[in-house]
């Protein structure tokens, strides 16, 4: 995770009131996009290319020989892989419609362009097999593109001028899920929804709800601004039910994706229960100052544990008025999702939390001059045992899941940046690859070498 992420992950928060609503149905239709053929090379026209696509060995991380690059236009903006590393989408940016409103296709395995399909400004995209699911904010439909053709079905209308700020997921048993909110009033105060689009019955069933925890009467003040106290939870999707984690409390609100009802569940911590509470100070936010709760949640691969992290804003005025801004790690809670009582777990200095395959992975930033992650692989046993395995220390970078779930691939700068793969049941580290500033490493291996300068 970036260090953004770990220290002011903001998600969407719930409130405890059970709200549903009626499922509105919504028949597939099926639109239009302008295509080109799919490319049998990687060669193309006009202004040079911004950056690479380099195939690499997933495990070696050396040079495919006897592989071209894959230019990649001054306009992109972003890439995506599929869940099992067989294809990147690159999405394009149009300056004039400040949106994306093209994406381009790679096949890794053949390694060539398949196709360019223009699409209109898009958003929240995710991917599913063969398909590029996303939501088209202007006119509020939830589009299918299928990544073959460069069809693109509406599966469902939505009020258009959306935010999606956890973008969509892809849910077992042909669903399509997302967290959607949208402005209202003048103070521009966001509403928000869940939304879940079922493709076996075309049904959508959208759930309102309260979602930010907002104190506005805090007796702190930038200036003549007072500042607000925001809590935001972890969001985890869980098959038929979508789970709120707030550090604060800690509490849990669980969703019934299919009849919106909602269950808050506080979580009584013993006695007993001691965790490390950790200072630090981050640089300065260049939005000013801030109040609240950044916590993240990540879910067990049997679904029993939640494992719960947060990470504190604080504000102390000192003697001469001025506000110093500090953050507090939260540590860990592990809760048994059948009972929602804390699990006995040992102090450990985590402050985000997240999957990395069937991983639990925790964060704990330990200096940021220069930014220090720890990371931590954390487990628990058929014997309701809990393991911390680690740390890894990653200077000045970041770790992601391979896509084979096995490996993470660790990005960080000693004497230069360098990316390494790290096996996640011995935490040793089995490659390493030297890359220039600007390069990233997708998941499945491909990297993206902008602008142009590894030697093919």
């Amino acid at each position: 995770m970036t260090k953004l992420l770990v220290a002011g992950f903001v998600l969407v928060s719930a409130c405890s009131a059970e709200v549903s609503a009626p499922p509105a149905t919504t028949a597939p239709t099926t639109i239009t996009s302008t295509t080109s053929p799919a490319s049998a090379s990687t060669s193309t026209s006009g202004p040079p290319a911004y950056g690479n696509l380099i195939k690499l060995d997933p495990f070696t991380l050396e040079l495919m020989p006897g592989l071209e690059p894959i230019p990649v236009p001054y306009d992109s903006w972003n890439l995506l892989t599929s869940p099992d590393g067989s294809t990147v989408v690159n999405f394009e940016w149009d300056e004039e419609a400040n949106n994306i409103t093209h994406i381009r296709v790679i096949d890794v395995e053949s390694w060539k362009e398949t196709g360019t399909f223009e699409l209109g400004p898009i958003s929240g995209e995710v991917m599913g097999e063969g398909k590029l699911y996303a939501y088209r904010q202007h006119d509020g439909k939830l589009l299918a593109i299928d990544l073959d053709t460069g069809h693109a079905s509406v599966l469902s209308d939505w009020s258009p001028k959306h935010w999606l700020g956890e973008g969509l997921v892809v849910l077992p048993e042909e669903r399509i899920a997302g967290i959607a909110a949208e402005p209202v009033g003048a103070e521009v105060e966001l509403e928000h929804s869940v939304f879940v689009v079922d493709l076996r019955n075309e049904t959508t069933t959208e759930h309102p709800m309260a979602l930010e925890r907002v104190t506005r009467s805090t007796g702190i003040f930038d200036g003549a601004h007072e500042i607000p106290e925001t809590d935001y939870p972890g969001v985890v999707w869980d098959d038929d039910r979508l789970l709120l984690a707030y550090m604060d409390g800690p509490e849990v609100v669980e969703v019934d994706l299919g009849t919106g009802a909602i269950q808050s569940h506080l979580i009584g911590l013993s006695s007993w229960w001691d965790r490390l509470w950790a200072y630090w100070v981050p640089p300065a936010l260049a939005k000013g100052p801030s109040l609240g709760t950044y916590s993240s949640a990540a879910l067990s691969p049997d679904g029993r544990h939640l494992f719960i992290s947060g990470n504190e804003q604080t504000i102390e005025i000192a003697a001469d008025g001025t506000l110093d801004e500090r953050s507090r790690h939260l540590g860990l809670v592990v809760v048994d999702t059948e009972t929602w009582r804390p699990v006995g777990t040992p102090d450990l200095q985590v402050q985000y939390v997240f999957n990395a395959g069937v991983h639990v992975m925790g964060v704990n930033t330990t200096s940021f001059q220069p930014w220090t992650d720890d990371y931590y692989f954390l487990s628990i046993d058929e014997t309701g045992t809990f393991q911390a395995r680690g740390p890894l220390t990653v200077l000045s970078g970041h770790c992601e899941p391979a896509t084979d779930g096995q490996h993470l691939l660790c990005s960080e700068q000693r004497s230069g940046l360098e990316s390494r793969l790290v096996d996640i049941e011995t935490l040793e580290t089995l490659s390493r690859r030297a890359m220039f500033q600007e390069d990233t490493l997708l998941p499945n291996g491909v990297m993206v070498d902008r602008p142009p300068r590894s030697d093919p």
